[in-house]
């Protein structure tokens, strides 16, 4: 509802504005110096200010008042908004972002009430200035969220995963669907320079006249898990890349005990630490070093590339650190036992982290010198 109609006074909101007209749950009353907006169900109300409007003009966040959660909600006092995305994970839909075709779904959460339903006029106005630009974001107002009306204030949060939680597995999972946070920034990286160049250039790139003879390989579960992992993303590319890793270790191990047991200068006791010494990370270490043994090339641009994107703390780290590095977060996605779950990476659904992209770079980089090293042709 709008009360005090003034909103020919703010030609650049106007479109957002004008979704208040036929909404009861939130009124837009325009004052001499800006609107306030009420959240009825809570009776809370937020006052936007003429000198602080022009942020929202400009495309930026409102957030004097308003507590952004990444690029897929809001939380102001006692009331939360989180733009989900509902798809059913065997079809595509052109317009999957906007997938809640059902009166709005309601119930209850402890002493907080959750609704499901298209965006409400606040989050619209909080988020398509400044998302508007996006080729792929329209029609804001019929995005997909969650509202949670909570009993206290600094429980939406908390509240949005125990409701999204319900959402998948009382309802969705009903007819199938799953419901999952919407981040509305697009990435737009273009390291291709996709959009500026002919398609036909591009591939001109891998054009060759020369027939090579590539060396024909004795494992192929590993190649199995190459391939599956660069159709995969996420935790599952992660985790079938690692698999390679897996799959050489013992590999890796057979061939530097026949090097040692040549070499006079390991006495016997360094053998039989070495063969007794079956600990996961130290054959990760064990096969990573020796496949880049002499490679100083690939390990400096590693070490380097680790170092730039925070996977590793220290500049001058060797590939002691990265490997031990790279342990400590596969540990982190595989296990989550109540008493380790401090050390379990456990998603942050309003932020995208970007820590398993960059090690995801470089597995895809180890694995297939892991492979041309250990995977050779039988006999």
């Amino acid at each position: 509802m709008i009360v005090n109609n003034k909103i020919s006074e703010y030609p650049d909101l106007e479109g957002y504005l004008n979704h208040f007209k036929d909404d009861d749950e939130f009124n837009l009353i325009f004052e001499d110096d800006g609107f306030t907006i009420s959240i009825n169900h809570v009776n809370k109300n937020i006052t936007f200010t003429n000198d602080k409007i022009h942020k929202l003009i400009d495309g930026e966040q409102y957030d004097y008042q308003i507590s952004y959660l990444g690029s897929c909600g809001f939380s102001y006092e006692n009331y939360t908004e989180v733009c989900i995305s509902v798809n059913h994970p065997n079809y595509s839909f052109i317009d999957s972002l906007r997938e809640w075709r059902t009166e709005p779904l309601k119930f209850h959460v402890g002493n907080s009430l959750i609704e499901i339903g298209d965006a409400s006029p606040l989050f619209v106005l909080l988020f398509e200035p400044v998302y508007r630009d996006s080729d792929f974001q329209y029609d804001f107002d019929q995005f997909a969220t969650i509202k949670i009306f909570s009993a206290n204030n600094n429980l939406g949060k908390l509240d949005f995963i125990k409701a999204l939680y319900y959402l998948n597995s009382s309802y969705l999972k009903k007819i199938g669907f799953v419901a999952s946070v919407n981040h509305l920034e697009i990435d737009d990286s273009d390291p291709l320079d996709l959009w500026n160049n002919d398609i036909y250039d591009i591939f001109d790139r891998i054009k060759t006249s020369d027939i090579k003879l590539k060396p024909d390989l004795d494992s192929i579960k590993p190649l199995t898990f190459y391939n599956y992992a660069q159709a995969s993303k996420g935790d599952e590319k992660f985790l079938n890349l690692y698999r390679i890793l897996e799959f050489f270790m013992n590999r890796s191990r057979l061939k530097k005990l026949k090097e040692i047991r040549r070499n006079s200068h390991y006495s016997e006791e360094d053998i039989l630490k070495f063969v007794e010494n079956m600990n996961e990370e130290k054959l990760l270490i064990n096969l990573i070093s020796e496949t880049l043994k002499g490679r100083e090339q690939i390990k400096n641009r590693l070490l380097n590339f680790a170092y730039e994107h925070n996977l590793i703390q220290q500049k001058d780290s060797n590939i002691l650190c990265l490997c031990k590095e790279l342990y400590k977060y596969r540990n982190s996605l595989v296990h989550a036992k109540e008493t380790q779950i401090e050390n379990t990476l456990v998603p942050n659904l309003f932020i995208k982290s970007t820590d398993k992209e960059y090690w995801i770079d470089i597995l895809n980089e180890i694995s297939v010198e892991v492979i041309k090293k250990y995977n050779k042709t039988s006999g």
